[in-house]
């Protein structure tokens, strides 16, 4: 009989005092004395597992989230992590949680924390004929709260076929805002949604709780955050007349459309990226939205940081074009998620491509990098690798320019609308992949065309298998500034 391979979620921490005893430039280093040199596998026990979500609790208590799967479904799981990467045996008696919501795949894709250290998990929940939103809602010690919608879940069937929940936040109020897609005859809408802490739909949100809206022909969304004000912005991508971009879409408090925002309400890359793609979005202390994303030229993705203004423009004060590339090689690189660490850094996680194989990235970028240089990619050279113990040191680097290319795209905010026109066809690709060992490698930034504008500097590690592809799908910080990733 062919034995089945398992898939595991890796953990991987990085702490900076590492990185300065061993390189003067870069950011961060893998901490070896966090779970088994410096990274933690976790299979549940099961036979293709993946990690989607993380969170960490003022106490450094890491939590990740994402899916168990036997040899019939998928259901929700979750394991709880010390700050040094063992278990938490606190956390359901073995620092792992499995939790079946409906009879068919159940998956978790975003994790965050109410105030009063309760966990709430989101993503869908498969019935026999489509997804429906699903959220649960746990204790600090693991167990379901049962107060907590029906039995500590709720369902929420919102169009005809699949419907997901892909990105989650917490106000200041401890309502609960989400992000997700819902999947129709002719594209995917973007549907944004407020609950309170007790899993009831918020009749004050939009129509019944929730809003529908609909960008170009075919729109999901990847990120959510809640600003100052209340006011939410989503971030994703959308497709419109043979078209792929990123966009960031402002809401009132209300779940209305933000028409101050951006332009009519909608964010979209800068003048001089034609094809793009956009993924998580953060929020700074000074409300700069960070956006994880690639731009796409020749058929080829480019991991890209941007920034946008807190009223939805580019940040031209951002390297003078209101992004910066996260170089890793000639080949596909994306970045997934993005966290603001401090004033002074960004850290961002995804995959780096190499001979056609993804490898999983962390990068940072230093706001206060006075003497970073830049350069274009087709000029990288990468120099002979230096050995430092376990981990291998390499050089990459960065950049880009600005024209003016106007676009214009339709936004809907009707429940009616959505209903009578329906939506997507297709099914949300996301990456899973296997993971088991690696080794490091920190890409700096190289001395070459020094541009006077460049306000930053970008570090990049790669974590290789060797075998089989990886990717960053989540990051968080812990209270004392060290960074966590995970990812399948």
């Amino acid at each position: 009989m062919e034995r089945k391979k398992r898939q595991y979620i890796l953990i991987s921490l990085a702490v900076c005092a590492l990185c300065w005893t061993h390189c003067a430039i870069a950011a961060y280093s893998l901490n070896t004395r966090f779970g088994e040199n410096g990274q933690v596998s976790e299979s549940l026990g099961g036979i293709s597992n993946r990690g989607h979500g993380i969170v960490v609790q003022p106490d450094g208590a890491i939590i990740v989230a994402g899916s168990k799967s036997s040899a019939a479904d998928h259901d929700f799981s979750l394991f709880r992590l010390l700050p040094d990467g063992s278990y938490d045996t606190s956390f359901n008696g073995d620092g792992r949680v499995v939790t079946a919501i409906g009879n068919a795949d159940d998956e978790i894709l975003a994790v965050e924390l109410l105030s009063d250290g309760r966990i709430i998990a989101a993503g869908y929940s498969e019935s026999d004929t489509d997804r429906d939103f699903a959220l649960a809602c746990y204790n600090s010690d693991g167990s379901l709260d049962r107060t907590f919608g029906d039995e500590g879940v709720v369902v929420m069937e919102v169009g005809q076929q699949h419907d997901e929940i892909t990105a989650l936040a917490i106000t200041e109020k401890d309502d609960i805002v989400i992000a997700g897609v819902a999947e129709g005859t002719n594209g995917r809408i973007i549907v944004v949604g407020r609950f309170d802490s007790s899993g009831t739909p918020d009749q004050t949100f939009g129509e019944l709780g929730i809003c529908l809206v609909g960008v170009g022909e075919d729109a999901v969304a990847q990120g959510v955050v809640v600003q100052g004000n209340g006011s939410i912005v989503i971030s994703g991508s959308y497709f419109e007349e043979k078209q792929l971009s990123l966009f960031l879409v402002g809401l009132h408090e209300d779940g209305s459309i933000d028409a101050d925002f951006g332009i009519e309400g909608i964010a979209m890359a800068p003048p001089d990226i034609d094809f793009s793609e956009g993924f998580g979005v953060a929020l700074s202390d000074a409300e700069e939205l960070y956006l994880a994303g690639s731009a796409i030229h020749e058929e080829q993705s480019d991991a890209v940081l941007f920034r946008f203004t807190a009223d939805g423009h580019p940040d031209m004060q951002f390297e003078g074009k209101g992004y910066t590339n996260i170089y890793a090689g000639p080949e596909d690189d994306v970045i997934y998620a993005v966290q603001v660490i401090n004033t002074e850094q960004v850290v961002v996680t995804g995959y780096a491509t190499k001979s056609g194989m993804r490898r999983f990235l962390m990068a940072t970028y230093s706001l206060t990098g006075s003497d970073a240089k830049t350069f274009e990619q087709a000029r990288a050279v990468f120099p002979e690798s230096i050995t430092l113990s376990a981990l291998k040191v390499e050089s990459g680097s960065i950049d880009g320019n600005a024209e003016e290319n106007p676009q214009e795209i339709e936004i809907q905010d009707s429940f009616e609308e959505f209903l009578n026109s329906g939506v997507s066809a297709g099914v949300l690709k996301r990456l899973y992949a296997a993971v088991t060992g690696f080794f490091v490698e920190e890409a700096v930034a190289d001395e070459l065309d020094e541009v006077a504008r460049t306000q930053g500097r970008v570090n990049v590690t790669l974590l290789d298998t060797e075998r089989v592809d990886a990717a960053g799908l989540a990051v968080a910080a812990t209270p004392g500034g060290d960074i966590v990733v995970v990812g399948t």
